[in-house]
């Protein structure tokens, strides 16, 4: 197996632990890999403006954002690399999802854009307290979302849709998809976590953004590693060298990895890279 030089590392249920914390044993055998040459990578379906500060106080120069629409020097908050969803295909999209009561937002260079009044009434969706909170703080607001994107011509990274819930369903989530089944075909569907789904271009994943920086650091896809344990993280698991799966990661996650470790509370990030990273 050749020796793995950069590690994507997917965040919520991965990289960060169920306090929402880097943990001391993670964050130091990132800094051991760094210091071996090794590229640390976060690789998340947040925009730019979402990253945690625990996480940029880690040795890292480079971050996949919004499902792999981007990929960004952090220093200089550079955009090396963009996969767009085209204004016109985003509007589209967004008028779509009108007819539906779902809450919508999307991520256009590197920050979180949502519509005042869906933000003002968050509590009526299903998501965690934690995930609402940060919904509101990294969220640009505008009267109609739609119009928007269309005044500015907008090319649009990532789209969102969070779900009211009845009886453990989440309400209109079928139909959208079958929407998207139906007419609008090409783009990639995922659930970033279990209360929402995520569109972006049908190229834009984490796995494609994560080659990209490959081919301009010189990294070749055999030398790439990623964790994840989301249905956002599955292209990215198979596009590498070294997919691997977190122990608290969904079935297909699961079935899709080259290597399964430990859970995100138990340092999973850090036994995958001492295993497969770090020399003896």
């Amino acid at each position: 197996m050749s020796k793995i030089k950069l590690v994507g590392l997917d965040l919520d249920g991965t990289l960060i632990n169920d306090k929402k914390e880097v943990s001391w044993h993670t964050r130091e055998v990132i800094e051991r890999a760094t210091k071996q040459g090794v590229v640390i990578v976060p690789a998340t379906g947040r925009p730019f403006i979402g990253i945690p500060k625990e996480v940029l106080s880690l040795p890292v120069s480079y971050a996949v954002t919004a499902n792999g629409a981007g990929v960004y020097r952090i220093a200089s908050r550079e955009r090396l690399y963009e996969n767009c969803i085209p204004w016109e295909e985003a509007y589209r999209l967004l008028t779509m999802l009108k007819e539906y009561d779902v809450m919508g937002d999307c991520f256009i260079d590197g920050y979180g854009f949502g519509e005042e009044e869906k933000l003002e009434h968050s509590c009526q969706f299903a998501m965690s307290e934690e995930t609402r909170k940060y919904i509101k703080a990294t969220r640009k607001t505008v009267k109609d979302l739609p119009e928007y994107v269309k005044e500015n011509r907008c090319q649009v990274e990532k789209i969102t849709m969070n779900f009211k819930e009845r009886d453990g369903i989440l309400l209109w989530e079928k139909e959208i998809r079958e929407e998207f089944a139906k007419n609008y075909t090409g783009y990639a569907v995922v659930k970033g976590m279990p209360t929402n789904l995520e569109v972006t271009a049908g190229t834009a994943t984490k796995g494609n953004a994560l080659l990209h920086l490959g081919g301009l650091l010189g990294i070749k896809q055999e030398e790439i590693m990623a964790c994840g344990d989301s249905e956002n993280d599955l292209e990215m698991l198979k596009a590498v060298g070294v997919g691997v799966a977190m122990g608290n990661a969904v079935p297909e996650i699961l079935e899709a990895a080259d290597y399964v470790t430990l859970t995100n509370r138990e340092d999973g990030v850090a036994a995958a890279i001492e295993k497969f990273a770090i020399g003896d």
